[in-house]
């Protein structure tokens, strides 16, 4: 926002941080990612709202799909219907302590505009989005660190052949280039041009500007 203030021409600006006349993009993200893999991270997700609960399910694999909401803004209006036995334990004080019952069954309750299911269902939807992301940073982060020290590859999903043949998938993903530098810089040195340009035109109106207002004081 700073060089556009400065009035720096926005293709330059566009080239400088990386865009190079195309979408910012990580090439790690165009690496397909099983969405059974996906479901092995917060693997509690889907049955959240009950198991087998086929309406949520479906807005967990448009989240693990990254559907975009505003294709369809009518389809990601959720009406679910809340199997109590899902969440049958409540805990609840007794001298100091608390102590774990189950609760009173009161059968289905549906869920339309509760601000409560509202918050449930963003906040669950945005662990499913950092399911994608905690895959790839794990890859990526075995990749670099051979002398692994905080992630346990003995377990789920990172022992699973699924996860292996993902991190070869991100590691060429990252490690190849689609285009090179040279072929980068020689679209960088139009703008470079036009720049100085502009800024040269600049510098001789400002020139004359100054010239006229010495000739207006000596007159």
């Amino acid at each position: 926002m700073e060089a556009e203030d400065l009035g720096i021409p926005f293709d330059l600006i566009k080239s400088t941080t990386g865009f190079w006349e195309k979408p910012f993009s990580l090439a790690r993200n165009g690496v397909s990612l099983p969405m059974e893999l996906q479901k092995m991270v917060f693997p509690w997700i889907e049955d959240y709202f009950g198991v087998g609960n086929a309406k949520w399910v479906a807005v967990c694999e448009k989240e693990m799909n990254e559907v975009d909401e505003n294709e369809d803004e009518d389809e990601n209006i959720i009406n679910l219907e809340i199997d109590e036995e899902a969440d049958s334990v409540e805990f609840v004080e007794e001298d100091g302590r608390l102590q774990s019952k189950e609760k009173k069954r009161k059968g289905k309750k549906r869920a339309t505009q509760s601000s409560i299911n509202t918050t449930k269902h963003g906040f669950l939807r945005l662990l499913i989005q950092c399911r994608r992301i905690i895959l790839q940073d794990a890859a990526v982060y075995l990749y670099l660190n051979k002398e692994n020290k905080h992630i346990n590859t003995r377990n789920l999903p990172f022992s699973s052949n699924s996860f292996r043949m993902f991190q070869e998938d991100i590691v060429a993903a990252i490690t190849s280039s689609s285009i090179s530098r040279l072929e980068e810089y020689k679209s960088f040195v139009p703008n470079i041009v036009n720049t100085n340009k502009e800024v040269a035109n600049r510098v001789t109106e400002v020139n004359h500007q100054i010239i006229q207002l010495q000739q207006q004081q000596d007159s």
